[in-house]
């Protein structure tokens, strides 16, 4: 709710703005501030990328890509708005293969080839100046408008394209924090939080970065292309690192699943460097775009210092061994674990060898040895699924782990995780939402729902991971260390 209150009191400052910008500022400057308001689509599209764990500077480099692209469809004849809308697609494509190709980086491989990528972009512009114009860039382009009956097009004044790019920024803002808001966010949220985790739990995290970037091209490139119609020009400097950083840098400010935060940083960072500090007679060096992403990035690095320990209060004991847990007979139907000869390995070395065990259905078996004898290998390797060399017999299931540490998906509130794991038990919504509810009153996180996972205690977030891995309905689980970190009076009753 607050998020939409918050969006609701930025639509009421847009509206404002419509109004008065229009009578204090001309021409020039009225299109300076249009350009600024354009940098709403990187942010939010770099906000969403932040959120499934993705940040790269290719969010920057879309919105570059999508004003070329609908720069050269309008020259050749194609009216702004559908250039615009094939610009956004071509953009949206692009940050979906951008998710593909950088699946398996981490995250300095992930900025850097991205990085590598902006920077071949803008070779690439000026190595074919027939196309893109070269170093000069692509232009004149045709201004903003729409067509109108009789074959014309009606182009907008500076004052309509202040207008058009306060009406853009609403809506990618609006459009980013319904996404973030939804399930769907949650769903990034926690595949941002532990990707590993989030495979465990049957969230498909490859699925959702695709989707996720691109959707954040999508909103880039909209913004890109709109800009580029303001400036009527796409030059190389668009892929520039100081620009293409400038979005992600302001989503890192706001902090993760902020799409309205992330706007307002890039959008004030554009305007502090292309409309304040030039009007106050900023002449540098350095420039006054570079002065104002430095400050943002200095605000970016204040923003990620460890802050000071937050001392909890003791929570009291909420759960009491006489209720009943809210297990369905029908859930646990169990099934058989038998692994046959496998050999669990860590990149060269291999742990475990040889490996062969029935576990049959309704059985609780200890896995003893000594701390790096690779107890939490063998588990983790069961948990990948059935293969030739582990398989379940007597019943069609999963191999759910618990894992020994931390619980729940950090950047999601205890009502997401328990919800994103009810429906990853294959209930339908209703029921999901229903059994979720009933096991965070069973554990005694009644008051907890909307506090993320990340803020709980230790012993709070092992109980939050119970419920997770027991609404997956496994037919066989694996728990590393299930009371590690539970409170002591919590042990007796779980």
């Amino acid at each position: 709710m607050r998020r939409w209150r918050d969006l609701g009191l930025f639509a009421v400052l847009l509206l404002i703005a419509a109004v008065i910008l229009p009578m204090r500022l001309g021409g020039p400057d009225l299109d300076r501030t249009a350009t600024a308001l354009a940098l709403a689509g990187p942010a939010a599209g770099a906000a969403l990328s932040l959120a499934v764990g993705r940040p790269s500077l290719a969010i920057g480099a879309l919105a570059g890509l999508a004003a070329y692209v609908s720069g050269a469809l309008a020259i050749r004849g194609i009216n702004v708005p559908l250039a615009v809308v094939i610009a956004v697609a071509v953009s949206a494509a692009g940050g979906a293969l951008v998710a593909l190709a950088t699946a398996r980086l981490d995250i300095i491989g992930l900025l850097a080839a991205t990085l590598l990528a902006a920077v071949a972009l803008a070779a690439i512009t000026q190595a074919l100046p027939g196309l893109s114009g070269g170093q000069a860039g692509l232009g004149p382009l045709p201004p903003l408008g729409t067509p109108v009956s009789g074959g014309g097009v009606a182009h907008l004044t500076s004052t309509g394209d202040l207008h058009a790019l306060l009406a853009a920024a609403l809506l990618v803002t609006a459009v980013a924090t319904a996404l973030l808001s939804g399930r769907v966010g949650a769903l990034w949220r926690a595949v941002g939080s532990d990707r590993g985790r989030a495979a465990g739990s049957g969230l498909r995290p490859l699925r959702a970065e695709v989707i996720a970037l691109a959707v954040a091209g999508g909103l880039a490139g909209f913004g890109g292309a709109l800009s580029a119609h303001v400036n009527g020009v796409a030059t190389p400097d668009l892929f520039a690192p100081d620009v293409v950083a400038l979005p992600l840098l302001a989503a890192l400010l706001a902090g993760r699943g902020s799409a309205l935060g992330a706007v307002l940083a890039g959008v004030g960072t554009a305007l502090l460097g292309n409309l304040i500090l030039p009007d106050l007679g900023w002449r540098g060096p350095p420039s006054a775009t570079a002065l104002a992403l430095g400050l943002l990035a200095v605000a970016v690095v204040a923003s990620l210092l460890p802050a000071a320990g937050v001392r909890r209060r003791p929570q009291p004991t909420e759960i009491s061994a006489d209720d009943p847990w809210p297990l369905a007979g029908d859930e646990f139907l169990g099934a058989t674990l038998i692994v046959d000869d496998l050999e669990v390995r860590a990149g060269p070395l291999t742990l475990i060898r040889g490996l062969s065990l029935s576990a049959p259905a309704g059985a609780v078996h200890g896995l003893v040895g000594p701390n790096g004898a690779g107890k939490s290998s063998v588990l983790g390797a069961l948990a990948r699924g059935p293969s030739a060399r582990v398989r379940l017999d007597g019943a069609l299931g999963q191999v759910v782990l618990q894992p020994q540490a931390g619980g729940g998906f950090p950047a999601c509130s205890v009502d997401e995780t328990l919800l994103l794991a009810a429906r990853g038990g294959g209930r339908t919504g209703a029921d999901a939402a229903a059994v979720a509810a009933l096991w965070r009153e069973r554990l005694g996180l009644h008051g907890a729902g909307r506090t993320l996972c990340a803020e709980l205690s230790a012993g709070r977030r092992r109980l939050v991971d119970l419920a997770r891995v027991l609404l997956r309905r496994p037919a066989v689980l694996l728990c590393d260390e299930p009371l590690a970190g539970l409170d002591p009076d919590r042990k007796s009753v779980v």
